[in-house]
């Protein structure tokens, strides 16, 4: 099941970019990228008036990343009054536990 996130973006109107040019090449991975992410729950169709600019960065491998540019939508956002644990504190509130798990992650920036 999916959770539901709400974005603060403080009443202001929705901010959208014009779409980069991207090469043929570029284009046929950014379309076989989400439909990879759609095939995997990860994104779905809208017609949300948002909307921002698609980069490909090069990963040391040589395959292409699918990376967006939400910075016009950063600048809106209300920052979280409750930002994440630090891990050193999660570490030491464990304290002698024996046993713990871990979530090996994929894409750990879908999550």
């Amino acid at each position: 099941m999916v959770g539901e996130h709400i974005i603060d973006t403080q009443d202001l109107p929705p901010s959208h970019t014009s779409p980069n040019n991207l090469s043929f090449l570029e284009e046929v991975e950014v379309n076989w990228q989400i439909h990879v992410l759609v095939k995997l729950g990860k994104m779905r169709a809208t017609s949300s008036k948002y909307a921002y600019k698609v980069t490909l960065p090069i990963k040391k491998d040589g395959r292409m990343h699918f990376c967006c540019e939400y910075l016009p939508l950063n600048t809106q956002t209300c920052r979280d009054a409750y930002p994440m644990p630090l891990i050193d504190n999660v570490l030491s509130q464990m304290g002698f536990i024996e046993w713990f798990t871990f979530l090996d992650l994929q894409n750990g920036f879908w999550q």
